[in-house]
């Protein structure tokens, strides 16, 4: 059996670099990485049907040898369903990671379940193994067997909410809609900002329209002078005159970079050195950057300054990525066997650390797991999560359209497609988004 990348795409299932490449191994990640995201279980509990009927379609579709759902070791007591059922698939197995961040990083999940460490800057069909999401598996279920195009998205809205849960948000609903379904926000805080995203990764939103997305994973209300607000809120100017006056060069970023312990050419305390003191390091060193997973180990748990080589890497890897294309730098980054430092193992950040390093530890309660279901009357889809080129739509103002409609899709045979989450008129049209309202 094979999945057709046409219909993947034109049934919105984005972001699959790899659809038709071929692969010893498929792996369903059903592992965190955000002490504030509850849908891997609740899909673990709810979907796992749908989860291994994904598993097989990708598994026959690469024409692999077996199929792996990679679940943490705490998850253990609550997916009795979801091991029987594997223990009658001769080709799936389950995996049990150590809870441990960010042990959802392809690079590093990949090597925790085959023992083949590679470059998270090598493409990941080529170390064997390919990684999906526990969401997108759902998503390639649904697409191929129900033909039900993606309108919907499962995300969890917490922080300072009445009633923390999560929500089946249609594709374009604002992030006030959201709020508002949860009770809105708690009478506690005067302002509140929105961080769309994980700690270390997620941004700072401030507009509450801001509209829904494929992507969209969490939204957290937080208040406008919450500390890490006011961390995302430095400039890089900032944090570079923080950083020539207090870096001592310790080498602790280093030391517990996730990247460096899995054998990767990163050296965050080196690209530090020549930014505090001016002294000229090796280009590979700066170009290392490029390797950053941006995961936060380092400003939330290392520096004893409380510096973010994090922020300085994503500064660089922004202005290498306006140069060149990244594979041309990183040619000396990928070649050979990576070898895992022998203290990794002893250098592992427990997960259940992580909201409280982030400063997020009370908004990290279990929310209502039943989800709330949102019903827009506009929708607003943003033609950037099909792509960054260009886009052809396939409406027009004043047209009336059904829910699951196809409404743009990118330029080219593979480009992805957009469905409308509502149906309704078309009110706006632009190169950048469409609305919809009933």
């Amino acid at each position: 059996m094979s999945i057709e990348n046409n219909i993947l795409s034109r049934l919105g299932v984005t972001g699959i670099d790899h659809i038709n490449e071929r692969c010893r191994t498929v792996i369903v990640s059903a592992l965190k990485d955000n002490p504030l995201s509850f849908t891997e279980e609740y899909l673990l509990q709810s979907e796992w049907h749908k989860v291994i009927d994904g598993l097989k379609l990708l598994i026959a579709n690469h024409q692999a040898e077996k199929g792996i759902i990679a679940v943490s070791k705490s998850d253990r007591p609550v997916i009795s369903d979801l091991k029987r059922c594997v223990e009658d698939c001769d080709n799936i197995d389950l995996f049990f990671v150590d809870n441990f961040y960010p042990a959802a990083d392809q690079a590093i999940l990949i090597y925790e379940v085959t023992g083949q460490p590679f470059s998270s800057a090598t493409p990941a069909v080529l170390s064997g193994s390919l990684v999906y999401d526990i969401q997108t598996a759902v998503n390639i279920y649904e697409v191929v067997t129900e033909k039900k195009p993606v309108t919907r998205r499962l995300l969890a809205c917490t922080g300072e909410v009445a009633l923390p849960s999560l929500v089946l948000g249609h594709l374009g609903v604002s992030f006030r809609e959201v709020i508002e379904l949860c009770g809105g926000a708690t009478t506690t805080i005067d302002e509140y900002v929105i961080l769309c995203g994980t700690p270390a990764r997620g941004a700072i939103v401030t507009d509450i329209d801001t509209p829904v997305t494929g992507s969209t994973t969490t939204i957290t209300v937080l208040p406008a002078d919450h500390e890490l607000v006011k961390e995302r809120s430095r400039t890089i100017g900032t944090q570079i005159r923080k950083i020539k006056s207090v870096c001592n060069q310790c080498s602790f970023c280093t030391e517990f970079c996730p990247v460096y312990l899995l054998g990767g050419k990163l050296y965050p305390h080196l690209i530090m050195r020549q930014i505090a003191y001016g002294l000229a390091e090796p280009e590979e060193v700066i170009l290392g950057a490029l390797l950053c997973s941006e995961c936060g180990i380092c400003e939330v748990l290392a520096c004893p300054h409380k510096l973010s080589p994090r922020a300085v890497n994503k500064q660089i890897k922004e202005r290498l990525k306006q140069e060149a294309e990244p594979e041309s730098f990183l040619s000396g980054h990928t070649s050979g066997q990576l070898q895992p430092r022998s203290n990794r193992d002893f250098r592992k950040v427990p997960f259940e650390r992580l909201a409280d390093l982030f400063s997020v530890g009370q908004y990290a309660e279990p929310p209502k797991m039943e989800p709330l279901e949102t019903s827009p009357g506009q929708v607003e889809l943003l033609f950037q999560e099909i792509s960054a080129a260009g886009v052809l739509p396939r409406v027009k103002i004043g047209e009336e359209i059904a829910a699951g409609s196809l409404v743009a899709e990118a330029e080219g045979s593979t480009g992805a497609g957009l469905h409308a989450s509502i149906g309704g008129k078309v009110t706006f049209l632009d190169k950048e988004r469409v609305i919809i309202r009933k």
